[in-house]
């Protein structure tokens, strides 16, 4: 695989930071900080996405497809996953990003659609080194018209897990595309993209 980051990031992700923005400053909102590091190393980080998380995250893909907790690929259906580390603090180093002790995969299933009987597996989890496993928030089934697991969800599911708050700063969106570079096994190919949280970053943008 060699698609970059900066190449699968769309136009409306693509800013530019003030110069000079230390996102160690321990003033700096922990989430906004991370966003500031991975908006400062991006092609970096597009070369570590490319070959420590994409494959695996293609793996999982084609395990919930064929579990049958997505219908299709779509954009009301399944089209992202959200990528979080096992880490209460900014982590300002490449080589410390997706590591296999470290990072969670959350992807979320049935996204538009009304709720049914399928939506009961619709909260999938998983890391680098397990399967996907489908997950539930503490509420009843069907007692709310979304049912959901965010990020800020695991940490009261599971604490001995998840023993502080994950830390959540990047999405991965993908969508069927004939001269996408990645193929599934049924082969549908595949684009995916990467975003990033612009609005977390608001007063630090040129």
């Amino acid at each position: 695989m060699e698609v970059k980051l900066t190449s699968i990031l769309p136009k409306h992700e693509r800013y530019h930071l003030k110069p000079g923005i230390d996102p160690s400053n321990p003033s700096i909102d922990p989430k906004i900080a991370q966003a500031i590091f991975i908006s400062q190393h991006k092609e970096e980080v597009g070369d570590a996405i490319d070959k420590k998380l994409l494959p695996k995250s293609l793996e999982d893909i084609n395990f919930i497809r064929s579990k049958g907790w997505a219908k299709k690929i779509s954009r009301d259906d399944f089209f992202h996953f959200h990528v979080c580390e096992k880490s209460p603090d900014p982590i300002l180093d490449v080589k410390a990003l997706f590591l296999p002790d470290k990072t969670i995969l959350l992807y979320h299933t049935l996204e538009s659609l009304p709720l049914t009987p399928a939506h009961i597996n619709r909260n999938i989890l998983s890391t680098l080194t397990s399967q996907p496993e489908v997950v539930h928030p503490k509420y009843k089934f069907g007692t709310l018209s979304k049912y959901s697991v965010c990020y800020t969800d695991l940490h009261k599911l599971y604490p001995d897990r998840f023993p502080f708050e994950v830390m959540h700063y990047l999405d991965i969106h993908f969508g069927k595309d004939p001269n996408g570079p990645y193929t599934l096994k049924n082969g549908d190919k595949l684009k995916m993209w990467a975003v990033l949280y612009k609005e977390r970053l608001k007063e630090y943008l040129e």
